[in-house]
């Protein structure tokens, strides 16, 4: 089987370079080497990963969920497994689809490579499996869950701010209201009624000036008339 894997390796885009790239990647989500490392960050390393193992970049959120349902990796409760990650990952790049695994029973194909990595990996048996429908829950399911949570909670927040939108401009509404409704019943103001009178007396004045005879070089407009 080794000799099997390496010669599809070999025929495939998978080098052991890209192995080597998977396996430092995961020490920077994993620097305890426990070889776990949070299901929330797997989409993280995919990306940064980039084919032919990982996704690319301009990848959407569905086609990277849609990839991790096919991958059917194991959910440990929160927590994915260097083992169960990386065979999934590998064995779709080198057959070109992925094979079903012949795990414990009630499993079945979600547990892809269950039987290489079991042997390998005798602690993947202790690890605790969240079941959803009777069945072991995989990483799609929960990358599923927190984007329709995500979802709704985006939804949540443009509905909050919609209403907090409308409720200042009801206060600023009432606020105008208001200050209209109170210059209205006060009425004009001492300060103006003076303005009013000052102003009606000072264009008394001015008429008064301007119907006054006026003399010119000291000569009246009397005088004038007559020497015509």
């Amino acid at each position: 089987d080794n000799f099997a894997t390496t010669m599809q390796m070999d025929e495939s885009q998978v080098t052991l370079s890209d192995l080597h790239r998977f396996a430092d990647l995961w020490a920077l989500y994993d620097p305890d080497a426990t070889l776990l490392m949070p299901t929330k960050k797997l989409g993280h390393l995919l990306a940064n990963l980039q084919p032919p193992l990982g996704t690319t970049r301009a990848d959407s959120r569905i086609q990277q969920l849609r990839r991790m349902a096919e991958y059917r990796i194991l959910d440990r409760r929160g927590q994915v497994h260097f083992a169960e990650v990386m065979v999934p990952l590998a064995r779709a790049c080198v057959e070109g689809t992925l094979v079903d695994g012949g795990g414990p029973e009630g499993q079945g194909d979600h547990l892809i490579g269950y039987d290489l990595t079991a042997h390998t990996f005798p602690e993947l048996l202790t690890l605790p499996t969240v079941f959803y429908d009777h069945r072991p829950s995989h990483v799609g399911h929960t990358l599923a869950a927190t984007y329709v949570a995500a979802s709704y909670r985006r939804h949540l927040a443009v509905r909050r701010v919609k209403k907090l939108r409308e409720e200042r401009s009801e206060r600023s509404r009432r606020y105008l209201e208001q200050k209209r409704a109170s210059a209205a019943d006060s009425g004009p103001t001492q300060d103006s009624v003076a303005a009013a009178k000052s102003g009606s007396g000072a264009q008394q004045n001015m008429s008064a000036d301007f119907l006054r005879p006026r003399a010119a070089s000291g000569v009246s407009s009397i005088e004038i008339a007559d020497e015509e």
